[in-house]
């Protein structure tokens, strides 16, 4: 597997804060997995990742939902940025309640997909 030159970069940038999800067997749900590599740039000297990928593992809870805590800065898909105020489970959905800095609060989907967190330093 690789990485982008732009990726790699990044991760050099950031080293402990970036971290990178390797996800085998992603359309099999009884059997996927995924595996957390911190720092992946300080575990590597080029773009790529041999069979021994493994090893550079890192334990951490694979829950999605990890640092979407309350007082987290999160941002949207339209870049509108805000602060979770409170994550709600209703039955298998879970929704974020968020205080956008311009719009007050909203209740939305959670999906990693649709909103990411943002470091405090990110303004």
């Amino acid at each position: 597997m690789g990485v982008s030159s732009t990726q790699f970069r990044r991760a050099q940038q950031e080293d402990n804060k970036y971290w990178l999800y390797v996800v085998e067997h992603a359309l099999d749900p009884e059997n996927y997995r995924i595996y957390p590599i911190q720092s992946p740039a300080s575990k590597v000297n080029a773009f790529m990742y041999d069979a021994g990928w493994r090893e550079a593992v890192t334990d951490e809870p694979v829950d999605p939902t990890a640092g979407f805590n309350p007082g987290a800065k999160v941002k949207d898909l339209a870049n509108r940025e805000g602060t979770i105020v409170k994550l709600e489970t209703t039955g298998e959905s879970k929704w974020l309640i968020v205080d956008f800095r311009y719009g007050g609060k909203k209740s939305i989907p959670f999906n990693l997909n649709t909103i990411k967190l943002i470091d405090q330093d990110d303004g």
